[in-house]
């Protein structure tokens, strides 16, 4: 049987008795204790395993040991060709140790063994029990797949493994938001930009998709009549973890160039408060969730006036403009005509309206609730079967993509543990796509939204309209999240709104710094829970005022509503009038709850 390098000693000589450092040695366990003979300065020093029925009885004449187990990089005199014997019994001064002894050590340290064989290499990791008795029971062949199977439990799990580790290398990467470019403003930055083709294709589906509805229908350039133009609009999709889904493309109409209109066009939209009220519901009451997308929604809903558009670029027609037939993006009518066409249906489906939010709709089985083209049905699993059939109804009527269940809403993350009927809203993928949209990924994120120790006033030079413009984007970027899930910024934004003519440096500053600390607790999640009694504390209303905390002498005041352990509506801001004295200020901040808990009756 070929044996390893390291169940051979070198050769030691007695001189050179300098001192050296020990150096730990390998043993082998595997190995018995063998005998040690009398050494001599010209008599070579070696290890005798003890004999196993297994080996052979016959001693080898030479040892001829396997390249792949020697060790190369050690400094040890390898005399081995010729010039090593092995017994295949022991001398009679041997004794024999039990298998599950520990052995002597394979190299005795000893202070007159000269430096020159030290061993300099890394130290080599003694392999498992397990791994020791695979190599004794294999082929020398078998030996060097054992040492890579280091979590595998069967040589024949091999292929499954590399199968699996070369499918997912064989996987594109996803990209995430922070990888990407902006997205092409207009067709010809789109030219050049790096994802032309998928955005081009991306456009493609668009206009054939509008062009499939019956949108419009290509005429003649009519005389005296205005042609609004169209642009084009494209955007990348996330998921919730910000990586990308798709590319999209959407063609608008430059509704911002239409004429006057003496037509209504005022479309309601799901107000946040209510939001925040059905999941809370939702969270409590364990109730299921059903999430639609209408594709292209405007495009379902007729239009009640004659319009022409160009066509589009990458789709022009020399002499030829579209009369457009049902309502398109952009156009000033078009979210009422849609949120009347879809309100109409689920009326005639049999759901009724709930008073004061035209946009949440009830019967004995279901919520159904929607923002421009996302919907959503919640009820309980009891009524299942209504559900699904009133589902089959709505997206019979309308091209519809089922979602699944509700975990993404309009930038909002609804995250949800329904063993202890628990819900939280957090909306990081915004805050994180904010923060890179201002190049503030670098800047010192604050503990506070705003500084304790510092009043913004008013600006007494004059702000650039560059800035100015910088300013509003920021503090409107600061205004979704204080309305929807951040309580904790509403006195910041509601007090950095009140400079938005013209911003001092200093403002600036203050706007960056809010969006910092969003950017730092942007994992701060509001959360509804099931209360430990149904009866108390499920709805909780508190009021409070800062007396003549402004410039103006004016009072600050605000509110907060709490259903179901979580805040559910809110509101931070000056008061409208002087007041006198504390007093008076709080009465005016309880007043004013007080209204708002009317709406809530």
């Amino acid at each position: 049987m070929p044996i390893r390098s390291a169940e051979i000693t070198q050769r030691v000589r007695h001189d050179d008795f300098d001192n050296i450092r020990p150096r730990d040695v390998e043993h082998d366990e595997l190995i018995d204790e063998t005998t040690h003979k009398a050494m001599t300065p010209d008599q070579p020093v070696f290890m005798t395993p003890d004999p196993t029925p297994q080996r052979s009885s016959s001693p080898p004449t030479s040892l001829n040991p396997p390249t792949e187990y020697l060790d190369h990089g050690s400094n040890v005199d390898l005399q081995l060709q010729g010039e090593l014997s092995r017994s295949t019994e022991p001398g009679p001064s041997s004794r024999t140790c039990s298998r599950t002894a520990r052995a002597p050590p394979l190299r005795e340290i000893r202070s007159e063994i000269d430096e020159s064989n030290i061993l300099t290499e890394p130290r080599m990791i003694r392999p498992s029990q397990r791994q020791q008795e695979a190599d004794l029971s294999s082929s020398s062949s078998c030996r060097r797949r054992y040492a890579y199977m280091t979590q595998i439990e069967s040589p024949y799990d091999l292929s499954g493994y590399f199968n699996a580790f070369a499918t997912a290398m064989s996987q594109p990467r996803p990209l995430h938001r922070d990888q990407l470019p902006s997205p092409p403003k207009n067709w010809k930055e789109l030219l050049a930009h790096p994802f032309k083709d998928d955005f081009m294709k991306a456009a493609e589906v668009e206009f054939n998709e509008v062009e499939a509805q019956g949108t419009f229908r290509c005429v003649k350039r009519p005389q005296k009549t205005q042609v609004l133009p169209l642009i084009w609009v494209f955007s990348y999709k996330f998921d919730s973890n910000g990586y990308l889904l798709k590319f999209k493309a959407r063609v608008c109409v430059r509704g911002d160039l239409q004429r006057h209109l003496l037509k209504d066009t005022y479309a309601a939209t799901l107000a946040a408060k209510v939001f925040r009220t059905l999941m809370a519901i939702l969270a409590v009451f364990n109730l299921e969730t059903i999430q639609l997308d209408a594709v292209n929604a405007f495009l379902n809903s007729k239009l009640d006036e004659e319009v022409y558009v160009e066509l589009p670029d990458g789709f022009k027609k020399a002499g030829y403009v579209m009369q457009l037939q049902q309502a398109l993006y952009g156009l000033q009518r078009s979210p009422r005509l849609w949120h009347q066409e879809f309100s109409k249906t689920l009326t005639s489906l049999g759901l009724q309206k709930v008073p004061e939010e035209p946009c949440l709709f009830t019967n004995r089985h279901c919520l159904v609730f929607f923002f421009v083209d996302d919907i959503v049905i919640l009820y309980h699993r009891d009524h299942e079967s209504h559900v699904r059939q009133l589902k089959q109804d709505i997206m019979a009527t309308y091209h519809m993509r089922d979602l699944g269940e509700l975990k993404w809403f309009l930038g909002i993350c609804v995250v949800r543990d329904r063993s202890q009927r628990k819900l939280w809203l957090c909306q990081d993928s915004y805050i994180e796509k904010i923060v890179k949209r201002f190049h503030l990924e670098t800047r010192q994120t604050p503990s506070t939204p705003a500084a304790t120790t510092e009043h913004l006033t008013e600006y007494d030079g004059q702000t650039s309209a560059h800035q100015i413009y910088y300013y509003q984007q920021l503090v409107g970027s600061l205004m979704y999240p204080a309305i929807i899930t951040r309580p904790d910024i509403a006195r910041t934004s509601s007090k950095l709104s009140e400079f938005l003519v013209n911003p001092s440096p200093k403002h600036i500053d203050a706007a960056e710094r809010a969006i910092c600390y969003l950017n730092r607790t942007k994992s701060y999640a509001i959360q509804y829970s099931l209360p430990p009694d149904l009866t108390s504390d499920v709805f909780i209303c508190a009021s409070d005022a800062a007396y003549a905390d402004n410039e103006d002498h004016k009072s600050t005041e605000g509110y907060l509503f709490k259903l179901f352990g979580g805040p559910v509506d809110w509101h931070s801001g000056k008061q409208k009038t002087i007041t006198t004295s504390t007093t008076e200020a709080e009465l005016l901040a309880i007043s004013e709850a007080g209204k708002q808990t009317k709406w809530w009756n």
